[in-house]
């Protein structure tokens, strides 16, 4: 689905968000912000490691929530989380918020390219130390161009999905344990700084996703709590029934 996106609405929103980046940030866009403390080639290959790192722990995490008996209804607010946010924001939201996101900004769009000077910057770091996202943003964009529709294809930056999974993974973290809430909150701060240091993101794509994330987790909470107390007052009612 995320391969038709442009199909169903043509890429359009990342001038506007460029705007409330700059609104946001004080007159700059984010990644502007964290170059001095970020632009290192060494630091950079480091932070896209963590970055590719997200899907080793996605699969590790549902793999272990899978067969995990230590909290049922932990487990049942998680999975219907994750998928919920693919569907509401990475289906949903991407759809109506079409964009890009900075890698490809010079591409689509005509004009100045302000993230111009970060691309130049990921490339010569990639001399040095390996930057393997460059590889995938331009296996992305060649797909896209010839039409490509299979799976893992596609382009589309708001929301961030990959700061909305690793955000879920930290509330799952902090509900099972202190040192894996702090290891799974270390590693999303790192996920939401790479997206935006190596291109893919707008700043708000993560802050959407975020929030997006928590409304959805609140939210199915709420339901599996209403579930539970509707569960409860039906055995009182049949042990009151019983003869």
């Amino acid at each position: 689905y995320k391969a038709i996106i442009p199909l169903i609405k043509p890429y359009s929103w990342d001038p506007v968000f460029v705007e409330w980046e700059a609104a946001l940030h004080g007159g700059v866009q984010p990644w502007q912000l964290l170059q001095p403390i970020l632009g290192r080639p060494l630091i950079t290959s480091t932070i896209n490691f963590f970055y590719n790192l997200w899907f080793f722990v996605m699969y590790a995490v549902l793999f272990w929530q899978a067969f995990s008996l230590r909290n049922p209804r932990l487990r049942m607010q998680f999975y219907l989380t994750f998928i919920s946010t693919w569907i509401l924001l990475g289906n949903v939201c991407a759809t109506l918020f079409s964009s890009v996101g900075p890698c490809y900004y010079g591409r689509v769009f005509e004009g100045g390219n302000i993230f111009q000077p970060l691309m130049e910057y990921l490339w010569a770091a990639n001399e040095m130390f390996p930057v393997w996202s460059l590889g995938i943003q331009e296996m992305l964009w060649e797909a896209y161009e010839v039409g490509g529709n299979s799976i893992a294809q596609g382009i589309s930056a708001m929301p961030s999905m990959h700061v909305s999974v690793a955000f879920l993974f930290a509330i799952l973290g902090w509900r099972t344990g202190r040192a894996l809430g702090v290891a799974l909150t270390v590693f999303a701060s790192l996920i939401m700084i790479g997206s935006v240091h190596l291109g893919w993101h707008y700043a708000i794509d993560g802050y959407a996703a975020i929030a997006g994330t928590w409304f959805i987790w609140w939210a199915i909470g709420r339901l599996l709590n209403r579930n539970d107390c509707n569960n409860e007052c039906e055995n009182i009612d049949q042990e009151i029934d019983a003869p």
